[in-house]
Order: structure tokens, then C-alpha cells, then sequence
């Protein structure tokens, strides 16, 4: 889904196709260099949000087509939401609209079967929720889902909701490595409450299981879907 969660996708394309690796690193390092400015606070301060109405009203239609990856999916909605909601603190935004733009942020990959997923992933959400939208929540959940992956922050309309959702998705895509600022202790209280369940092993396998050992297609697919 999101681009440190690919990283093991890379890292193996990298080396079967003899890229340089400095090169993967030297991105990574920009993405690390903008994000990783750590609160050492031992204090875990955040509010984990493993259920909402909201987010399961427009999950559970998609749970059969999912299949086996729904759990992991599904946490790891759960877990972006509850870095996004502490990232967020001090804004008016619609937590709902932020948590509904993050159910559809990835749902791509299963409905469209494709890595470079950002554009499909808005049009399925789109489909669902524009009748009931104002064009700036229409904005707004678009450009959490479009920039979701961006590496430098984002600088247009709503830009404090749209980095939220971007940090608290580089901090699940890298389980805390790239932490955007969290604390350790607070990543550790939501990893802690909302279960892995293989997602990243899946997100992982993704590539191969879509395209077998065709990684040119891989590696191009997947740099569509990164935002500098």
C-alpha cells in the first residue's frame, strides 16, 4: 500500500534487476530526513481507534473480494486513523471523512489488481461517497488518498489533515521506522492494541502474486504511485 510497506518489494527488485542500492537508499533518506524528527517523550499519549461505524459501514462491503488480506486491511485502516486522529490534534477536520478517505486509500490493489493503485482507489471511494459530499470534502478526501504517499509535504487546501493521514501512513507502511515525530511509546501502544495480521507480508508478496517475475513491471508500477 503505502511506500515504506513496498520497501521489502523493492529491496529484492533492486537487487534481482542490479540497480544500484544507494539509489533506493538515497529515496529513502529523503523520506526519512523529512519525517523523522522524533518526540522522545516515554509517555504514550495517543488514542488508539480500533472501531468506527464509519469505517466498517463502508469496510465490511468490500470483505469477500478482500478475502484472506481483510484483518490486515482492516488494522491497518485502523492504525493510520489512530496516528492520523493524534497528527490532527488542534484542527476542526471531519474525522469521519478522514477515516472514510483511508478505508478506500489502498482498496485499489484488490479492486483493480494493480500496484500503481492511487487513481482507482479514489474512483471506487468516489463512487460511494460524492452524492453526499460538499466539493471541498470532495477535495479533501481525494487528496488524502491521491497523497498519501507524497515524501515531502504536501502544501495545498486542508494541508495539516492531508500530512496527518501521509505521516500516519509512512509510520504504519515502516511499523515505526520512518515515525514522523511519534514517539516509541505511542507507536508501541497502537502496534500493541490493533494486530498486524500479515499486512505487510502481504503487501510484500503483491508484486509477485499480480506479475510473477516480471519486475520491470513491478518496479514501474509501484514508482507510480509515489508523490515527491
Amino acid at each position: 500500500s503505502s511506500p515504506g510497506s513496498l520497501l521489502v518489494v523493492y529491496l529484492r527488485v533492486m537487487g534481482m534487476m542490479k540497480i544500484p542500492f544507494l539509489v533506493l537508499m538515497g529515496g529513502l533518506g529523503v523520506g526519512m530526513y523529512v519525517h523523522n524528527q522524533r518526540d522522545h517523550s516515554p509517555t504514550a499519549d495517543i488514542e488508539v481507534i480500533s472501531t468506527l461505524p464509519i469505517v466498517e459501514e463502508h469496510l465490511t462491503p468490500y470483505k469477500e473480494l478482500i478475502g484472506s488480506d481483510y484483518d490486515g486491511y482492516r488494522g491497518h485502516i485502523y492504525r493510520v486513523l489512530s496516528y492520523t486522529n493524534h497528527f490532527m490534534k488542534g484542527t476542526d477536520a471531519d474525522r469521519d471523512l478522514v477515516a472514510t478517505a483511508l478505508v478506500y486509500h489502498d482498496i485499489g490493489l484488490w479492486t483493480k489488481s494493480v500496484l500503481n493503485y492511487l487513481e482507482p482507489s479514489f474512483e471506487e471511494g468516489k463512487k460511494k461517497v460524492e452524492a453526499s459530499y460538499t466539493p471541498e470534502q470532495m477535495q479533501l478526501f481525494e487528496d488524502i488518498i491521491m497523497y498519501h504517499h507524497k515524501v515531502t509535504p504536501f502544501d495545498g487546501p486542508n494541508a495539516k489533515v492531508v500530512n496527518a493521514a501521509m505521516n500516519g501512513d509512512w509510520v504504519d507502511a515502516t511499523q515505526g521506522f520512518v515515525h514522523s515525530g511519534l514517539s516509541k511509546a505511542n507507536i508501541a501502544k497502537v502496534e500493541g492494541a490493533i494486530a498486524n495480521a500479515g499486512f505487510h507480508d502481504t503487501l510484500a508478496g503483491f508484486g509477485p502474486k499480480l506479475y510473477g517475475n516480471n519486475w520491470w513491471r513491478i518496479v514501474t508500477e509501484l514508482g507510480q504511485i509515489m508523490r515527491w
